[in-house]
């Protein structure tokens, strides 16, 4: 997702994002999924297109569910 947004191939970050969401849900991780899906949504909407943004946002709850 990082390689995707920082060479701003959104499409590619976007379908990345959509697996990750359906993957942490079918896997019990529903925080990775709730972000993921919600980073996805911003960057469908144009709301969020800073890529440090986004990857702050997905590292903190990789992180938050490395300590888990």
């Amino acid at each position: 997702i990082e390689d995707a947004v920082n060479a701003g191939d959104l499409h590619t970050a976007r379908e990345i994002l959509h697996q990750l969401a359906g993957t942490g849900g079918t896997m019990g991780f529903m925080p990775l999924s709730t972000e993921a899906a919600a980073v996805l949504e911003d960057i469908k909407s144009e709301r969020a297109l800073d890529p440090d943004k986004i990857l702050r946002r997905l590292d903190k709850v990789i992180t938050d569910i490395a300590h888990l």
